[in-house]
């Protein structure tokens, strides 16, 4: 399916991810009750994530268009602004120049020597390569890092998580058992409610005994 790489947003950023990592555990066998987290599951496949290609996609673009001759209509559109019109109140959508600001910014290549360095397609090669590297890595320990703070505060429990447990606990009563067991069995609930009888009478007498 072809997509504009202008329209590649953070909601269909992470929809592909997901999608990357579920092809991935299914060629390598893992499942979730591996544990086995992304970072580790891409290392095993020596790939990168979805974001790091689909970047890798439109630093090669700019680096063409930017390389194309004055009049092609890319390049045109690439540096051209409208002089008529205004833009609404509110946000406004992300044009491709935007993109490829953040898209820089990501790689740590900056966008003053963007046409000098991609006037020469070696030279843009080797920064892009070196841009996707620090991205990798820099991803990879934002994921360690998320998952880390996400297992802290799982794992973390108040002190008065206990008292409150405590404290929340309904007491049975001996006719709440009765009652319980009469619904399952007819007969134990007739021996249980003579037993505490029984206990009762018994206790009733010694009181009897003490006061005379």
């Amino acid at each position: 399916m072809a997509m504009n790489p202008g329209l590649y947003t953070g909601i269909i950023s992470r929809h592909f991810e997901a999608y990357h990592v579920k092809c991935l555990r299914a060629i390598l066998g893992v499942r979730w009750w591996h544990k086995v987290t992304h970072s580790d599951l891409r290392r095993r496949a020596k790939v990168h994530s979805m974001e790091c290609m689909v970047m890798q996609r439109q630093l090669r673009w700019v680096g063409h268009m930017i390389r194309m001759s004055p009049n092609r209509l890319p390049r045109r559109l690439l540096y051209s602004e409208l002089h008529e019109g205004r833009r609404s109140r509110g946000g406004q959508m992300k044009r491709f120049s935007d993109n490829v600001k953040l898209l820089l910014k990501k790689c740590q290549i900056p966008p003053g020597q963007l046409e000098a360095l991609a006037s020469d397609r070696l030279v843009w090669r080797d920064v892009c390569k070196d841009g996707l590297a620090t991205f990798s890595i820099n991803y990879d320990q934002d994921a360690e890092a998320r998952r880390l703070r996400r297992h802290t505060i799982s794992r973390r429990q108040p002190a008065h998580a206990a008292t409150f447990v405590t404290e929340s606990v309904p007491q049975i009563s001996d006719c709440a058992v009765i009652y319980a067991s009469s619904i399952v069995h007819p007969q134990l609930a007739s021996t249980a409610s003579s037993s505490t009888s029984t206990d009762s009478y018994k206790q009733a007498s010694k009181q009897a005994t003490v006061m005379n």
